[in-house]
């Protein structure tokens, strides 16, 4: 296999992950619009106003396509972060 096509090939599995993930949200929105409300005055409403506030599924494939715009949100560790989580599940 040449690196384009296993390249290809994980391109294709991350896809088809994020649409059984889809398909999870989308279960659990129907639970939650089953379940989750929030009260409004006296009045008794659904905590999300529709399913992209639920779940943003452009988002997901936005990361899937430009993975770079996931990592600039997230917090490099340290050496001394590393060295920290390693020690404490030391024994």
């Amino acid at each position: 296999m040449t690196q384009y096509e296993f390249h290809m090939y994980l391109l294709a599995y991350q896809i088809k992950a994020q649409e059984a993930e889809l398909l999870s949200a989308k279960q659990a929105w129907f639970n939650q619009l089953a379940k989750a409300t929030k009260q409004v005055g006296k009045e008794i409403r659904s905590a999300y106003k529709s399913f992209d506030d639920f779940y943003d599924n452009s988002k997901v494939y936005k990361n899937i396509f430009e993975p770079q715009a996931e990592k600039e949100n997230v917090r490099k560790l340290t050496i001394a972060d590393m060295n920290r989580r390693i020690n404490s599940k030391g024994g």
